[in-house]
């Protein structure tokens, strides 16, 4: 697991919003700010989806789960079995 970020935003504007949604809606400014985002990031895909063919759309989502895989495992993730096999190559 990662170790948790913090963001710091210096907007006035932001601020105020993120607290008026906060006391309107009952929710967290971190989970505001987090949908906010996701919302921002869907639009952006959908954006740059546009004409591509559903075989490209589909490489795409698993190029970003990828991606995601990679950011939460880290440097640690690597393609080695060899402890799987003996020094022969032969399953152990």
């Amino acid at each position: 697991m990662k170790p948790e970020k913090q963001l710091s935003i210096r907007s006035t504007e932001a601020a105020d919003l993120a607290e008026g949604l906060s006391k309107s809606t009952g929710r967290s400014k971190k989970e505001l700010v987090e949908e906010g985002l996701a919302l921002v990031r869907l639009r952006e895909e959908s954006a740059a989806n546009r004409g591509r063919s559903k075989q490209q759309r589909f490489a795409a989502r698993i190029l970003e789960l990828g991606r995601r895989i990679r950011e939460e495992v880290g440097p640690d993730l690597t393609s080695d079995h060899g402890w799987m096999y003996d020094e022969h190559g032969l399953p152990k």
